[in-house]
């Protein structure tokens, strides 16, 4: 029974990744096909065309939210290129509008998740594959900040805070708010990263790195308010 459940869990993702693959081909097929069968001399030129197609579809509702559900789908999925997702979307939406549509897309897909552990009860048998994470967060004196520092970094898989969020008892009342609160940080580096692609401005990309360099230094509170139990 089980192992249907989770066969029918992974046709149902795969569908619907493919029913959103299709719904924005549809948007924009002509300049997909012109960028994949793009010679050398013209790939950057069909590229470009394809960000003016996205940048003009930028208002409509669908694409918007094909769009967001686009990227809570890879959010959702251990191992898929979110990083890719959210620059490609700082590209064709700007930093900030990017940034905000990454936020609403990856919060998304990590509340996806975390409701289909809690209906599954798949957290159980994740956790022996990597518990190092999840034990610095369980064992901290304050969780709930463990939780916002563990969305934000993007070099700690999100798949692992979902579990720990979980395993410490938290609703999803009360983890909206944190899971919101931590993809902010990495929503908003992968927008401004797309946009640094158009702009080319220096000083985007020297914000990026010191943001970076502050949410690895987070990650020392863990284990640091982890010894003060």
């Amino acid at each position: 029974m089980k192992i249907l459940r989770r066969i029918l869990l992974s046709v149902l993702v795969m569908s619907l990744i493919l029913l959103i693959m299709a719904g924005l081909y549809r948007h924009f097929a002509t300049e997909i096909q012109l960028f994949v069968h793009s010679s050398q001399e013209s790939q950057q030129a069909n590229g470009q065309r394809l960000l003016q197609a996205i940048h003009q579809h930028q208002h409509d509702p669908v694409v918007l939210v094909l769009v967001i559900l686009l990227i809570a789908v890879f959010a959702a999925i251990p191992l898929m290129p979110i990083s890719v997702i959210g620059i490609a979307i700082g590209a064709g939406y700007g930093g900030l509008l990017g940034g905000l549509i990454n936020t609403i897309g990856i919060s998304l897909g990590n509340l996806a998740v975390l409701a289909i552990f809690q209906l599954t009860g798949l957290s159980h048998k994740i956790t022996a594959h990597d518990s190092r994470i999840i034990d610095d967060i369980e064992k901290m004196h304050h969780p709930l900040l463990g939780l916002i520092i563990g969305y934000s970094v993007p070099f700690i898989s999100t798949i692992f805070v979902d579990i720990t969020a979980l395993h410490l008892k938290y609703t999803l009342r009360q983890l909206w708010l944190p899971v919101v609160v931590g993809s902010l940080p990495v929503a908003f580096i992968y927008a401004y990263g797309g946009n640094l692609v158009n702009s080319g401005d220096l000083r985007v990309g020297i914000f990026i790195v010191i943001a970076l360099l502050v949410l690895f230094s987070l990650t020392v509170l863990i284990r640091k308010d982890r010894k003060q139990v």
